[in-house]
């Protein structure tokens, strides 16, 4: 039977053989990660403009993004500058949204009730906007339901937990992921500012502004606009210490016990998702996905008992991580102790993630049963 290795590299080549049919990405970077024995990856195929994707090819993570605003705000619940239980209203009463019941956990947990976008009348979207527009929209948006009611996936809610950020540090939460993210992982990534070199050019976007000086992902508009939920660019090394990040309980950017909080299930059962067809900033739709229950930790998704999945049936119910919608996936599963991460130059929208994600899953859940033989073998 062939290895790990051999699989992931099959794996790419099919899913990258024909980039014009359904399913079909066409390029492809992917890392498998366990904890213990060798990590595998593959870089095949090109980006949108024909370039080949690299070791080093920076990628948009859209709300892979979360994975790090997610961070920020849980290692200022470790230094006790928030808590986790801290009603919104206490570091914005302005905001629309601050009802008591509205705390930093829902909003971390997609339990608020906020909807999945603001208004988007509020900020036409030209190349005038930025992230003061942006954020001032965010204040202004009511909830759609009542908090704890349902999950519904919120950009709004990462935004007013930026807000949050710049409130108690008096930075830039672009500077506070820079500072306290991004250099103590090590990890290669920019938000709010052009990358040194050019990313992925990404194909396949439900937008009206695709060839123009707007277009989602690929312009410098989009590299500056910078937005907390769904900015960052980063290589598939950059997203994988993301990820990573909630699985050290010890000597990591958060503590143990904050790490183990926020790989627990906030929900309590409730049922929602991606339940929104709503328009999001520079597109026309967003794709629906709703499960019951839903299982949702802090700032990570969760596996639970989600049916369909980008992560295989045999992951552990408690296995966690974060898709993007540009074409991304960091999932880790702590039963099988491996994380694994893919980028692709397409978005999500023709279900290539769907149809591939849970079989690139069967691989990492392979490798690191392979991983954790190898280290229980006294040879």
């Amino acid at each position: 039977m062939s290895g790990p290795e051999e699989q992931l590299h099959t794996l790419a080549r099919r899913v990258t053989d024909r980039p014009e049919q359904s399913f079909c990405v066409p390029g492809l970077a992917a890392i498998v990660a366990p904890d213990e024995g060798p990590m595998t990856s593959v870089f095949l195929g090109v980006d949108g403009a024909g370039n080949a994707i690299r070791e080093d090819t920076l990628f948009p993570i859209a709300s892979a993004s979360k994975l790090a605003l997610g961070l920020a705000v849980l290692q200022l619940v470790d230094r006790d500058v928030i808590a986790l239980d801290d009603q919104l209203k206490k570091y914005l009463p302005a905001a629309a949204a601050a009802d008591p019941a509205v705390t930093l956990r829902s909003l971390l947990s997609h339990t608020s009730g906020l909807p999945l976008e603001y208004d988007l009348s509020l900020t036409p979207y030209n190349g005038s906007i930025g992230w003061d527009q942006i954020s001032q929209a965010c204040l202004a948006t009511c909830l759609a339901s009542p908090p704890n009611s349902c999950v519904q996936y919120s950009n709004v809610g990462f935004a007013l937990l930026a807000l949050v950020i710049e409130r108690v540090t008096g930075k830039d939460f672009k500077l506070v992921l820079e500072d306290s993210v991004f250099r103590p992982l090590g990890v290669e990534a920019y938000i709010g500012r052009s990358p040194p070199r050019r990313p992925a050019v990404v194909v396949d976007m439900n937008s009206d502004y695709v060839g123009t000086g707007l277009e989602p992902y690929n312009s410098e508009f989009w590299f500056h606009l910078g937005t907390p939920w769904a900015g960052i660019y980063t290589t598939a090394a950059g997203l994988l210490a993301l990820l990573l990040a909630y699985t050290k309980l010890e000597g990591g950017i958060i503590s143990g016990a904050t790490a183990l909080e926020a790989r627990r299930d906030q929900t309590r059962g409730l049922s929602g998702g991606f339940a929104s067809t709503d328009p999001f900033l520079g597109f026309r739709s967003s794709n629906a996905i709703r499960w019951e229950p839903c299982a949702w930790g802090l700032g990570l998704e969760l596996k639970g008992t989600k049916r369909p999945h980008w992560s295989p049936p045999s992951a552990a119910p408690d296995s966690f991580g974060q898709i993007g919608a540009s074409g991304c996936l960091a999932w880790y599963d702590p039963a099988h102790r491996v994380g694994w991460v893919a980028l692709a130059p397409r978005t999500t929208d023709n279900g290539w993630l769907l149809r591939h994600g849970s079989n690139l899953g069967k691989i990492a859940l392979s490798a690191g049963n392979q991983g954790s033989a190898s280290s229980s073998d006294p040879g």
